[in-house]
């Protein structure tokens, strides 16, 4: 459909839209060409030069951008939301969140996560073989508490 690193399409009522990744370059596919209100600024370039511009951009003259910073905290939320559940999956269960007070309500004190630190696969006679080596066992509530709210070092 297009070049742009894949192709989406909205299946509606009234018509169908297929865009390139990111919604680039929608178009009908009933060949029509829809009356849309430019209501936001255009930035042609990318998402990138969108967010420079509104950097740059004096607050007096500042105009809202295509995606706005308050909207951000959410979206941010939910990338981080997925690392976290890739790093606690040897929990083997689903992880509640409260996110108003960003912490997981089901992880326990007693819950610990291992490190595989070496799987030790090895092939012998066509079979093969895994003599895995773990880390010591840590906390899992720590261990996502920190995740979330990351103690840095000095310097």
């Amino acid at each position: 459909m297009n070049d742009d690193g894949g192709g989406v399409i909205f299946h509606g009522t009234k018509d169908s839209i297929i865009c390139g990744c990111y919604g680039k370059d929608p178009w009908l596919l009933s060949g029509r060409k829809p009356d849309a209100p430019k209501t936001i600024p255009r930035i042609e370039l990318s998402h990138e030069q969108n967010w420079i511009w509104a950097c740059k951009e004096s607050p007096e003259n500042r105009v809202e951008t295509s995606f706005p910073f308050s909207q951000t905290e959410h979206f941010n939320e939910m990338v981080v939301m997925g690392v976290l559940a890739v790093r606690l999956q040897d929990l083997n269960k689903e992880l509640l969140w409260n996110g108003p007070n960003m912490k997981f309500t089901n992880i326990h004190d007693n819950e610990t996560l291992k490190s595989c630190l070496d799987n030790g696969f090895v092939i012998k006679d066509g079979n093969h073989t895994f003599n895995k080596k773990f880390d010591k066992p840590i906390n899992a509530h720590e261990f996502a508490a920190d995740l979330i709210k990351h103690t840095y070092r000095d310097g």
